[in-house]
């Protein structure tokens, strides 16, 4: 049988075999059929029929992905794909377009109100997107803000400064024993095939609009005195108007069908000593000194990573308690005692001689010298 080919190959990093399943299920539906290189053939390959689903296979087969671009280079990736074959959905964000201007048509206060919340969830689905594919190089415990905007924001500073940029993949086909290109040139003379794209997100027109939304439909007006009258819903008129600028800005990304997690820089990384999770993180995004939490959200354990030019270490951020009895030191990661509130009490036990322990947050009193030129 005659069939095009993706090229995929094992590299040494495992990577979670949802993103095959996206490529391989979009790459039948363009009508290209996967083949496997750079470890042991798969049974399915020799029995390769039309229409047959692969990505089982591959899952099982491979851990990782390479994808050759234009660029030349090789990309460690895990995709979304707006594919009814994958198992993971992007928003499908033309239904969504459909469904708001239908709301919109009904024109009564009730319909126009809901037709602004929907667009609310809408932004936030969008935005969050772009988190949940970035979780291998970001902790849930890392992110500063939670709006929609922000959140985009830090994927955009830790993990990839492509995350809000318009980028396409596409795929190339290599023969069976036809050697691998090595240079830009033998890369940009193969003949690539579209996989999908992904759209250029405006996340400041989008944050404007996640709030406008909010103070124009989805809050009752805090009356100022008792001569004012209260308003179950907000004005119509200027209701429609934030969820119709909402509308146009879904419009420009309406036939996005595709998202790139990860990173196309390379990567530092550890295993958390707690769980053994991989902490990884963008090299060239990372400052002097970081502080990243281990990505695993039932693992408290957190670290202090540090960058100096080339060269990275870790060390663990705690707390050494010495037991007042043996003198043994019991090691409290810090998480344990940041998130402690007023007079709560840690209970602990000495892993010696299994001594039991309290540490309770107090305000406590700091006395200092006050100089007069700090007054």
């Amino acid at each position: 049988m005659e069939c095009e080919i993706i090229h995929i190959r094992r590299r040494s990093e495992k990577l979670s075999s949802r993103g095959f399943a996206g490529v391989a299920g979009y790459a039948s539906d363009a009508g290209l059929e996967p083949v496997f290189t750079g470890g042991k053939p798969c049974k399915t390959e020799k029995k390769l029929n039309p229409g047959t689903d692969l990505r089982p296979a591959i899952g099982k087969l491979i851990h990782s992905i390479q994808a050759v671009t234009l660029a030349g280079r090789n990309i460690h990736i895990e995709s979304y794909f707006n594919s009814s074959h994958n198992r993971l959905f992007m928003l499908n964000i033309k239904t969504r377009i459909e469904y708001i201007e239908d709301l919109l048509k009904k024109d009564t206060t009730q319909s126009i109100t809901y037709a602004a919340l929907e667009c609310r969830l809408t932004i936030e689905m969008i935005c969050y997107e772009r988190l949940i594919i970035s979780y291998d190089y970001l902790s849930y415990d890392d992110l500063k803000k939670w709006q929609p905007k922000d959140v985009v924001k830090q994927v955009i500073e830790d993990v990839s400064a492509l995350a809000d940029k318009e980028l396409t993949l596409s795929v190339a086909k290599i023969p069976p024993g036809q050697k691998l290109p090595e240079t830009i040139e033998e890369h940009e003379g193969l003949e690539y095939h579209k996989i999908g794209t992904q759209a250029t997100l405006d996340i400041r027109s989008l944050g404007k609009l996640w709030n406008a939304l909010s103070n124009a439909a989805l809050h009752v007006s805090l009356p100022k005195s008792k001569n004012e009258e209260l308003q179950l819903y907000g004005q119509p008129d200027s209701i429609r108007k934030h969820v119709e600028k909402t509308l146009l800005e879904l419009e420009k990304i309406k036939d996005d069908n595709l998202l790139m997690g990860g990173s196309i820089e390379p990567s530092y990384g550890f295993n958390c000593l707690k769980c053994g999770a991989l902490i990884k993180r963008n090299s060239k995004l990372l400052k002097s000194i970081n502080i990243v939490n281990c990505i695993l959200p039932s693992c408290n354990e957190s670290y202090i990573l540090e960058k100096d030019g080339a060269d990275f270490s870790y060390s663990r951020r705690k707390f050494d308690l010495p037991c007042e009895k043996c003198g043994e030191i019991t090691e409290i990661p810090y998480n344990y005692l940041k998130n402690l509130r007023l007079n709560q009490t840690l209970y602990i036990t000495c892993g010696k001689c299994e001594t039991k322990m309290e540490i309770v947050l107090h305000p406590s009193l700091v006395k200092r010298k006050i100089h007069e030129g700090d007054i």
